[in-house]
C-alpha cells in the first residue's frame, strides 16, 4: 500500500497476482508449529519418515480454512467469489 499512485499501485497488485499463480506461504504459526513438530518427532523417532509439510496455500486460505459466507453481495455474486477464490464448484 506503500506504492505511490493508485495506478502504480493496481500494477504492482497485478504481477504479485500473476507471478504467485493465486499461492501463498501458510501463516508463520502454522509453519512454525509444522517445523517444531518435526524436529520434536525425528529427534524421538528418527528411523520413521515422514513426508515434507506443505508450506504452501491458496491465498484465500491464508486466514485459515474459511467459506465466503453472508457477505452481503446478492446470492450469484457471493458464489462468483467462492468459485474465485476458493475453487468452490
Amino acid at each position: 500500500m506503500k506504492v505511490g499512485s493508485s495506478g502504480r499501485r493496481e500494477a504492482t497488485i497485478q504481477a504479485i497476482e500473476e507471478l504467485s499463480a493465486g499461492v501463498t506461504l501458510m501463516p508463520e504459526e502454522d509453519r512454525v508449529e509444522a517445523e517444531v513438530e518435526d524436529l520434536i518427532l525425528g529427534s524421538v523417532i528418527p528411523e520413521i519418515p515422514r513426508p515434507p509439510r506443505r508450506v504452501w496455500t491458496r491465498l484465500a486460505y491464508v486466514l485459515g480454512n474459511i467459506h465466503v459466507a453472508n457477505t452481503g453481495f446478492p446470492p450469484a455474486t457471493e458464489r462468483a467469489i467462492q468459485k474465485a477464490f476458493l475453487g468452490v464448484e
